[in-house]
Formats: structure tokens, C-alpha cells, sequence
């Protein structure tokens, strides 16, 4: 395989890409994202895998016989006083994260069913092949997680550095970059903060692919992310329970992520109840059987029922956030402001790729020079 650089920018809608961002990459496509965060959708870009194909669907999944918190239900159901409480129940929840890893913001009385699920590809637990495992792959792997004492916006910058700095004849480059994220959902898409990121990135990223190009006159280059993203107008309470009664793992469960609903229900007749219920909701859809054997989101793992809110509001209070913060993402994926870009230094063979098609077609491009030499 040629030397390679690729750069992941983590949120970087297609529609707000400027026709002169890049130019030195004359190829240039729309990436449809499946449903889910960047957990999954990280995984489509460089393992080609869907939800089916990982086994998981975003940060938490209902699995209550192996939940990582199941023995201590009994003692957190009496902390669920505390949901009444805001700041001592986020307390509360900050604690219980620092011994027992990130509970979100989901109520104690259901912590015990859920269990935090995935991993992404450029990091060492990830159980698949993936595009930097490859062979020939020699990859500088230049991740955030490593830059825990600097916080967003300052960390692409840094990872810009130190991707310059480790730019060598022959090898190859991967850099992650995650601040835009944290900007669209502080400050929301098309910001000030926003927009100077873009530009940011713009000089940064032109001045490492220079540089990249020189050290490698036949390498390729390419610079992918895995969503767009929204502005959100306004807040929806899904106000579950109050609809369907308390939940119990013989009657229904439920997992409110910021733009997604997930339900479990073993009871037919509730299920159909439900799913009648989902479909007139005013605010969202029920995602399809079509669209979850299309999106490779069919395991009942995932939920009997899945609803996505539409564009513009965010579920809260959610079991991620009290709050919906003013940009969100993982909406339904064929909305276009959920498209995500591509950029290749050769042509690309069509002006659309979903993000599972973006990873053959990386490999694809890396292997060419093989077949040139």
C-alpha cells in the first residue's frame, strides 16, 4: 500500500463546506451516515460495519441479565429519589461515574439494565479488521484521548502539530480531529465559533497535506467525517411514562438518547399499542423494518422499537443530558443536513457514498499504487 494520510474530522456537515476548501483534493462527495452517533458511525467509515455487523448501537444497550451495574440495582433504585433533585441527582451521577465509568444521565432505577457498549476503530479494544489495521498500513495514530490536559477548542490544533511533526517519506498518517463536535453542540452549526473553525482547518489542513505531499509525491490523501448535524430550536419531553406507565422488564424497557427513542417490548399487545402510539407522534417517526434492514439496524438488540425525533428538536430530558445543547446530530440519516463529507486526492466515482461505502473505497485508493508500481 502507498503512504496515506487520513484525517477524520468528527461533525463536519457537507452543505457548510466551502467550494474552495481543499482544492488540492479534487475529489469531492456527500457521505449518508446510518443512525446512531460517531460510536457506530466511526466504525461504518473505517471497519465498512454496520450496527449488526458491531453488535452495538451508540453508547448504551439494554442487556439487563449482563449489565455492568446489575448488582447494584437494589442499591441505586433508592437513590432514585434523587431524579427530583437536579444538581444533587447530577451529582450523584458524576460520582457514580468516577467509580463505576459514565452512567449518563440515566435514572438510577434503570441503571442496572443497561450496559455501555462500543468502541472505535482506532482504538486498541476495537475486537474488528479495520482500515489502519490493514496490512501496509503503517499509521501514525494521533488520537484525543491522548490529550486529556488540553481541552477543546485548543486540542486540533496540537494534533495538527503533532501531525506535522511526525510527517515522514514512506509512512503513513491518520489525525482525529474532535473539536468540531463540541462546537456545534455548544454553540450550534454556522456559528461564529463554527465558521472559524472551518477556517481553521482550511490553513491547517492545507499546510499538512503540503507537507505530506512533499515527503510523499505518490502517497494519498484524504479527509472524511461521519455526520452533519442541526440547529435545535427547542427541547421535546417524550413524556414516556406517562403514556405507557412505569416501565418493568416484563412489560416494556426504554432508552431516550438526545435524538433517538429505543424500545424493548415483550408483550405483543403493548408492543403494537406502542408502535401505534410512535407512529401518530407529531414530533418524530418510527423508524421502518425497510429502513432498519437498509441502515443494518434489525437486531432487537437494539430495540423492538426505534423512533427518531424530527429535525430541529432534542429529547430531554434525555438519558444522555438534561439539557439538548444548541447543535445535535443522528437525526434521520437522509436529511441533508445529517450528510457528511469526503474529500480524495483522486477522483471519486460518484458524488454520494454512505459511510459504510467510504471504507472500501479508501481501501481501494490505498491499494492502487500496488497495481501502478
Amino acid at each position: 500500500m502507498r503512504p496515506s494520510l487520513i484525517v477524520f474530522i468528527d461533525c463536519l456537515p457537507f452543505s457548510y463546506l466551502p467550494e474552495r476548501f481543499l482544492p488540492e483534493l479534487p475529489g469531492r462527495a456527500s457521505v449518508r451516515p446510518g443512525f446512531g452517533y460517531s460510536v457506530n458511525l466511526v466504525a461504518e467509515l473505517f471497519a465498512g460495519m454496520t450496527p449488526d455487523e458491531l453488535g452495538f448501537l451508540n453508547i448504551f444497550n439494554y442487556n439487563p441479565g449482563n449489565s455492568w451495574l446489575r448488582g447494584w440495582a437494589p442499591a441505586l433504585r433508592l437513590l432514585s429519589p434523587l431524579r427530583h433533585a437536579y444538581y444533587l441527582d447530577r451529582a450523584a451521577h458524576r460520582a457514580l461515574s468516577r467509580v463505576a465509568g459514565y452512567t449518563g444521565n440515566i435514572p438510577f432505577s434503570y441503571l442496572g439494565a443497561f450496559e455501555p457498549t462500543g468502541s472505535y476503530p482506532f482504538d486498541p479494544s476495537f475486537p474488528h479488521p479495520t482500515l489502519l489495521s490493514s496490512p501496509g498500513f503503517r499509521g501514525t495514530l494521533v488520537l484525543h484521548s491522548r490529550l486529556r490536559n488540553v481541552r477543546p477548542p485548543g486540542r486540533d490544533r496540537v494534533l495538527v502539530e503533532r501531525a506535522l511533526a511526525a510527517v515522514r517519506p514512506g509512512e503513513g498518517l491518520f489525525l482525529s480531529l474532535p473539536d468540531l463536535d463540541s462546537l456545534v453542540h455548544s454553540t450550534g452549526v454556522g456559528s461564529p465559533e463554527f465558521l472559524a473553525r472551518i477556517e481553521d482547518y482550511r490553513a491547517w489542513l492545507g499546510e499538512l497535506v503540503a507537507a505530506f505531499r512533499q515527503a510523499n509525491p505518490d502517497g494519498y490523501v484524504a479527509v472524511v467525517s461521519d455526520h452533519g448535524a442541526a440547529n435545535v430550536r427547542g427541547p421535546y419531553d417524550m413524556r414516556v411514562e406517562r403514556h405507557f406507565g412505569r416501565p418493568r422488564p416484563d412489560r416494556y424497557m426504554y432508552f431516550l438518547d438526545a435524538t433517538l427513542a429505543r424500545f424493548w417490548v415483550p408483550d405483543p399487545g403493548l408492543r403494537s399499542e406502542m408502535a401505534a402510539h410512535l407512529a401518530e407522534e407529531r414530533h418524530g417517526a418510527l423508524v421502518a423494518e425497510e429502513e432498519r434492514s437498509e441502515y443494518g439496524v434489525t437486531s432487537r438488540a437494539f430495540g423492538d422499537l426505534i423512533w427518531v425525533v424530527d429535525e430541529g428538536l432534542g429529547i430531554s430530558p434525555s438519558f444522555l443530558g438534561r439539557g439538548t445543547g444548541k447543535g445535535l446530530h443522528g437525526y434521520h440519516p437522509a436529511l441533508p443536513s445529517q450528510q457528511a463529507v469526503f474529500l480524495s486526492s483522486e477522483d471519486l466515482p460518484r458524488p454520494s457514498f454512505r459511510t459504510t461505502a467510504v471504507y472500501g473505497e479508501l481501501r481501494r485508493a490505498m491499494r492502487q499504487a500496488q497495481v501502478l508500481r
